[in-house]
């Protein structure tokens, strides 16, 4: 006699419980394929590498990308995705205006880093150097994620100096290009070995604000990082508030 039991075991799945185990396969191959890409770099992500790493079988793996390159591809859509979600979104849903913006914004880059949100620090610093020269798709992709962040960058800045919170001058393209250099040397600086790289990054930034702010900012809050942390806190509101960590991937 067959039970109930075993006639539900042998049930077919149904087309919603293998998009969902497809879907859940294809996020588990993207994680590890970040963590391989951060520690390793692009070219090392193969579809043979992968299924080893992931004790499945090529052809298995090649179904749910169909190429190495549409892998990559997908690897890096995946990792703009987490950037996105815990560094662009959060000031775009509820973030703070003008030069509070900025800070924020600069802020949640360098915590991104320390609290190490992609397996080896900044995902697409070693993507980009490694392909930003280069030409196809691979590149294309990359550059569109780095235009997007200094697209953003220089758009804070436009909007501090439209409330009056920063000089017109020097423009707000160079404001975000200086703006951006420190940033990413503080994660060379911290490559190189140095224990106080996103410190000093930091007063580095508030430095530069403080030079560019208008005398509707007193010169008091620039002191020091936690003089300005503190003036940020004073007059960012609960709702604007970003969160304090980024989370390392889901």
């Amino acid at each position: 006699m067959v039970s109930w039991r075993s006639m539900a075991q042998k049930r077919p799945k149904s087309g919603t419980e293998r998009v969902s185990r497809g879907e859940e396969q294809r996020n588990r191959i993207l994680r590890e394929a970040i963590r391989m890409t951060s520690e390793e770099g692009l070219q090392s992500l193969t579809i043979g590498r992968m299924a080893a790493k992931l004790a499945m079988s090529k052809s298995g793996l090649f179904a749910h990308f169909g190429s190495k390159r549409k892998l990559q591809l997908a690897t890096i859509d995946r990792a703009y995705e987490i950037f996105e979600k815990r560094v662009l979104t959060p000031l775009v849903e509820r973030g703070p205006k003008g030069i509070f913006r900025i800070w924020i914004l600069c802020d949640l880059w360098i915590k991104q880093l320390e609290t190490r949100l992609f397996p080896s620090g900044y995902f697409f610093t070693g993507a980009f150097m490694e392909y930003g020269e280069r030409r196809g798709s691979l590149a294309g992709s990359l550059r569109a994620v780095i235009k997007t962040w200094l697209t953003t960058l220089q758009s804070a800045v436009e909007q501090a100096q439209d409330l009056a919170d920063l000089k017109s001058e020097p423009s707000a393209e160079e404001m975000a290009f200086e703006l951006n250099a420190l940033l990413v040397g503080a994660y060379w600086g911290h490559l190189a070995g140095s224990k106080r790289a996103y410190s000093v990054a930091r007063l580095a930034i508030v430095n530069r604000l403080r030079a560019w702010a208008t005398e509707k900012i007193s010169s008091r809050v620039f002191e020091s990082t936690s003089a300005w942390k503190k003036h940020v806190r004073a007059h960012v509101s609960h709702t604007e508030k970003v969160p304090k960590r980024a989370d390392r991937q889901a």
